[in-house]
């Protein structure tokens, strides 16, 4: 458990640098969406659709789609 920000921060650079893995890659679903609902009720659109998040360093993207899906190559336990 990480009692600090920089605690974290630390331990998140750190586990980058060793594994090659990002910890946190940005990418996420978001529940109970607004923007999803809004477009659901729209006449004409399809069901079943979810919304992304995809986070940068300096910018964001927000997805509508079925699914998504990505292939990894190891996973980091602890995160």
């Amino acid at each position: 458990m990480h009692t600090s920000a920089q605690g974290w921060l630390q331990r998140f650079r750190e586990t980058w640098l060793q594994t090659g893995i990002c910890p946190d890659p940005g990418m996420y679903q978001v529940e109970s969406s607004p923007w999803l609902q809004e477009v659901s009720a729209e006449k004409g659109r399809r069901p079943g659709l979810k919304h992304f998040l995809i986070t940068g360093r300096d910018a964001f993207i927000e997805v509508l789609a079925e699914e998504w899906s990505w292939t990894t190559e190891r996973g980091l336990e602890g995160w």
